[in-house]
């Protein structure tokens, strides 16, 4: 492993421990948090008929966040990811944000407005995905009853590739979410979103496919039931039911056949899931969850060569394909333990988790299952 593989994972782990050994911050430094964590993964995976060899994954990340007065808040925060057996996959991302917040109505109306934007940069294989998102947002919180309430959001984003302007796009979502607690230690949660997507022209002549610049738009509803069994065991579970009521080229979407950044935009399915989690003595929490989905990847057919159907384009031929289906399985399992020093304001936490995925697809490609192993830790300030 070459130094500038280990300087991360080394430089992270020294800033953790450095960090949990600092004595906790003066009160009068109360309206500064942050904290830095470290996370060492481990993955085997099967594509289609073959196994891959076994990846080394360090996911490291960071974050501060600055409260000025009691309306305001700034923050800012980066992730690091390291593949030590294929450097081609590393990416980072750095993201900031100013937000403020009103309160009235005796504290049961919340506002909040601001902007954030994100820089992803890839290394090598994915280069070409390097992009640039700024968006506003705003939301409102009510307070029916202290058990009972409303939050809706509104996001406007855009993105660009630098390399890749036909990905350029804008988006809009709204969301709403109600939550109502009962005194049987039940809570329900129902929220909704909706979304567009405009890209901001058509793909390129070069890639086979011609048209206007195409547009998509999704709804999707959620509903979430929590039930407390005891004063540490808890459960829930999760049904999540999406639509694309406007949809891009298949094609289109093929031709980023190696695209990590596939979004919410090129699929729609349901999501099924449930979780236990337990809280154990000595600080320990631990959580066992599944969740099954259904993906289907809708479009307009491509036509080429008077040939209709959704097809990936290759270098030197056709290849028709039917509409893409998958089907994902997981199970993960998560535990971790919380360190508090004299102060409750600094805090380490020692993790772990272990989940196995299996995906099934109408294309081979896409077809896969493995293992992913993690352990690391966290500083809080």
């Amino acid at each position: 492993m070459t130094p500038r593989r280990t300087f991360p994972a080394l430089a992270l782990g020294v800033l953790v421990l450095v960090g949990a050994a600092v004595p906790a911050a003066p009160a009068a430094g109360a309206d500064l948090s942050g904290g830095l964590s470290a996370e060492q993964l481990w993955a085997q995976n099967v594509f289609g008929t073959e196994i891959s060899p076994a990846d080394a994954v360090l996911d490291g990340r960071g974050w501060l966040a600055w409260y000025p007065d009691s309306h305001l808040r700034a923050g800012a925060s980066g992730r690091l990811v390291r593949f030590l057996d294929d450097p081609r996959l590393d990416h980072d991302y750095l993201q900031g944000s100013v937000e403020a917040q009103w309160a009235g109505g005796q504290g049961r109306r919340r506002l909040t407005g601001g902007v954030s934007g994100i820089w992803r940069s890839n290394t090598d294989l994915y280069t070409p995905y390097d992009y640039r998102d700024v968006s506003l947002f705003a939301s409102g919180k009510l307070y029916f009853t202290p058990a009972f309430t409303f939050q809706a959001r509104a996001d406007l984003a855009q993105r660009v590739y630098p390399e890749m302007s036909w990905e350029d796009a804008r988006r809009v979502w709204l969301s709403g979410r109600l939550n109502r607690s009962l005194p049987t230690r039940t809570s329900l949660t129902l929220s909704g979103r909706v979304g567009w997507k405009d890209y901001e022209e058509a793909v390129p002549d070069t890639a086979g496919l011609v048209g206007d610049a195409p547009q998509a738009a999704l709804w999707e509803v959620a509903v979430q039931v929590g039930q407390s069994l005891s004063e540490r065991v808890g459960a829930r579970a999760w049904l999540t039911y999406g639509r694309l009521f406007e949809a891009t080229n298949v094609a289109r979407q093929l031709t980023g056949f190696e695209n990590p950044l596939l979004d919410e935009f090129s699929a729609d399915g349901e999501r099924y899931g449930g979780a236990l989690k337990v809280i154990l003595p000595w600080n320990c929490t631990t959580e066992l969850a599944g969740e099954y989905i259904n993906l289907y990847f809708p479009g307009e057919p491509s036509t080429r060569n008077g040939t209709p159907g959704p097809a990936f384009i290759g270098p030197d031929d056709l290849l028709i394909l039917g509409q893409r289906h998958d089907t994902v399985t997981r199970v993960k399992f998560y535990a971790d333990k919380r360190i508090t020093g004299s102060s409750q304001a600094r805090k380490l936490t020692l993790r772990a988790s272990a989940e196995w995925t299996r995906q099934e697809s109408t294309e081979l490609y896409w077809t896969w299952q493995g293992w992913t192993v993690g352990g690391g830790l966290s500083f809080e300030f």
